[in-house]
């Protein structure tokens, strides 16, 4: 966690205005974070556009309250998460400092399907909560920062935990304490191997992690991932 005078004295105010709070609900941050007029250079002294490549984006905390988390993502080109939720969030908000895209999806407990895609602007606030399924990243050359924040009303110091990824190209879905890394290690238990999907989720999604695999020098899943978009049925088929 960054030392409190390196956080910007705006992001302070929600900060005291959280803790001072027993229940909050989406429609505090929803409320409180357009009247701190928070901008991407308030937070590029906290950015990592450089992250390791095994990371497939820049994810630093910079504040662990009695019960929320706050984050900072930083995207680079092609910087993506996977699907996932957010574990046992009550509630939460991404602050977009700079232009995100964004996928919304849908999942009934065993099939997952692409509900709505978009790019989400500059200076807009969108509420979050555990059941949230979705994924976003930068699919463009300039970079851009959002500011995550995921609490909880009771005392949860990591509000995210079982966050829930889901990996078509895998065709599971793995636990971790909050980390959506594509091809993360991190999981939980044992992988639940029973997600599926439609042919358009499978398409959009593997078109935008492709990047990922192919610089991480992932031979086997990128080459895998290249035959499926040219033939989708070599992963329906398996």
């Amino acid at each position: 966690m960054e030392p409190r005078n390196k956080i910007p004295k705006k992001l302070q105010t929600l900060i005291s205005e959280i803790e001072q709070s027993d229940i909050l609900i989406n429609d505090d941050l929803t409320r409180i974070l357009p009247t701190l007029q928070l901008k991407a250079e308030d937070f590029w002294h906290l950015a990592d556009f450089s992250h390791a490549p095994q990371y497939s984006y820049g994810r630093s905390k910079i504040y662990t309250g009695r019960n929320f988390e706050i984050f900072l993502m930083s995207w680079a080109q092609n910087d993506y998460t996977a699907i996932h939720n957010h574990g046992r969030s009550d509630w939460g908000a991404v602050c977009f400092l700079s232009e995100v895209h964004h996928r919304l999806y849908q999942y009934d407990g065993q099939s997952i399907v692409l509900a709505d895609k978009s790019i989400i602007p500059t200076g807009a606030v969108v509420p979050v909560q555990g059941n949230l399924v979705h994924a976003m990243g930068n699919l463009t050359e300039q970079p851009s920062l959002s500011l995550h924040i995921y609490g909880s009303n009771f005392s949860i110091e990591e509000p995210d935990q079982t966050t829930r990824i889901f990996e078509l190209e895998k065709k599971r879905i793995r636990f971790t304490s909050g980390e959506a890394f594509l091809d993360g290690i991190e999981c939980f238990g044992k992988p639940s191997i029973d997600v599926t999907t439609n042919e358009e989720t499978l398409l959009d999604y593997l078109g935008i992690i492709s990047p990922f695999y192919e610089k991480g020098g992932n031979a086997g899943i990128s080459a895998y991932i290249k035959s499926v978009i040219q033939d989708p049925s070599v992963y329906f088929n398996l």
